[in-house]
């Protein structure tokens, strides 16, 4: 199964041997391939998302099967107090701009900003200097133990500019009811689904803290966003014994090609 480190160079390798192959796509970065992957179109080939299996059939003609990251419930619930709106690596790429806009614009908000990459020292001046204005930010270290993140999150921000395959944050999220904001951008809204608001980037500044200001006050509004995000996250595209049974699934597949 190769995932990542150049999987078109190290695939010719094991096809010349003849050794069973599967690609689990889970970017769409292709440059990061390091090679073509038409001339393995007759392997087979899992995406870790609806958005990413398009995109390689549009570039390379090749098709997948979905299985989307598999998240441990345990590793994600808790008790959630619903005390802050939480956003997730404040990072350029995940639409930090979008988010300390947020924060200006809903100063009754109290923000958790989490820290996960880690950020040059250029960004992280220039982060500090917009929190210096901001005191209902709130800044935490990056940490293991994402309960503790989610005990407190009455709403997930995930602005993300970059292309995300999936988005597995929110679906973290919705193991808790933890409703999500979020960009409209690449595999992002199948991750939110019914359980959020999605955003086009397009809209302007202040489309975002009003999402975020009518789920922080208007109590039915917010009550059906959390039903809807936990049963979201009771599809079964997200079990655990189903994906582990198509993952077998694949791998026989391509067991039984590799031994015509």
């Amino acid at each position: 199964i190769l995932q990542s480190g150049f999987p078109a160079r190290l695939a010719k390798g094991f096809k010349s041997r003849n050794v069973p192959l599967v690609f689990y796509l889970r970017n769409v970065e292709f440059e990061d391939l390091g090679g073509d992957l038409k001339e393995f179109s007759d392997c087979q080939f899992i995406a870790n998302s609806e958005f990413t299996a398009r995109k390689f059939d549009d570039a390379f003609g090749v098709k997948s099967e979905i299985i989307y990251p598999l998240i441990r419930p345990e590793m994600y619930q808790t008790e959630t107090r619903r005390e802050s709106v939480l956003f997730v690596n404040p990072h350029k790429h995940k639409g930090l701009d979008i988010a300390l806009n947020c924060a200006r614009a809903c100063p009754e908000i109290p923000f958790t900003f989490q820290m996960t990459w880690t950020l040059s020292k250029e960004d992280l001046d220039e982060l500090n200097s917009a929190l210096a204005t901001l005191p209902n930010v709130r800044v935490q270290a990056r940490t293991q133990d994402m309960k503790q993140v989610y005990a407190e999150a009455k709403i997930v921000l995930a602005p993300s500019r970059w292309e995300e395959a999936f988005g597995r944050i929110s679906a973290e999220a919705h193991i808790n009811g933890i409703p999500v904001v979020a960009s409209a951008q690449g595999g992002v809204p199948e991750s939110v689904g019914p359980g959020g608001v999605l955003i086009d980037l397009s809209e302007p500044e202040e489309t975002w803290s009003s999402a975020l200001k009518r789920l922080w006050t208007d109590k039915a509004h917010y009550d059906q966003l959390v039903q809807a995000s936990l049963d979201y996250a009771a599809r079964p595209a997200l079990q655990r014994d189903h994906q582990l049974d198509t993952l077998e699934a694949v791998l026989g597949r391509a067991t039984s090609l590799a031994d015509q």
